[in-house]
C-alpha cells in the first residue's frame, strides 16, 4: 500500500487546488463583468418596421413629405394623427375609426368605412414600392 509521500494526491491537496481554482475563478469573473460594462453596447439591428422604403407619391402628399421615403412605423404615425386631428375616432370604442375622404382616397375604401387601428397595416401594403420586389 502506498503512502501519501510517495507523490500521490491527497484529500487535503486536493481541496487545496479546488479552492484556488474557485478563487481564480470568482477574480474572473468579476473582471469579465467589468469588461462587459465598459465595452461598447452592440445596436440593436433595425426591424423592418422602422426601415425607410420608397412610398408612393399619393402617401407622402398626404404625409406633407418632400421625400417619397418613410418607415411603416412613420405611416401608422401619420394616419393616427389624422384620425385624432380631425376627431374621427369612435367615442364609444376607441380602437375604431372612421374613414374620411383623404383616407378613402389612399386606402381605397368607401368613406365612412369603420376601420381599426391594428386592421391599418394591410390597407396600407399597397402605398409602399417594393424594390425588391420579384
Amino acid at each position: 500500500m502506498a503512502t501519501p509521500t510517495d507523490n500521490q494526491p491527497t484529500f487535503v491537496d486536493v481541496e487545496e487546488k479546488l479552492t484556488a481554482i474557485k478563487t481564480l475563478l470568482a477574480e474572473l469573473t468579476s473582471v469579465l463583468k467589468v469588461i462587459e460594462k465598459t465595452s461598447p453596447k452592440k445596436r440593436p439591428k433595425t426591424k423592418k418596421v422602422e426601415k425607410p422604403r420608397p412610398i408612393s407619391k399619393e402617401l407622402a402628399k398626404f404625409m406633407k413629405l418632400s421625400e417619397a421615403s418613410s418607415s411603416r412605423e412613420g405611416v401608422l404615425r401619420a394616419i393616427s394623427k389624422h384620425v385624432h386631428d380631425k376627431k374621427l375616432q369612435d367615442v364609444n370604442n376607441k380602437r375604431e375609426f372612421l374613414v374620411d375622404k383623404p383616407l378613402s382616397q389612399l386606402l381605397k375604401l368607401k368613406s365612412g368605412t369603420r376601420l381599426t387601428f391594428l386592421a391599418i397595416n394591410k390597407h396600407i401594403s399597397h402605398l409602399f414600392l417594393d424594390v425588391n420586389k420579384k
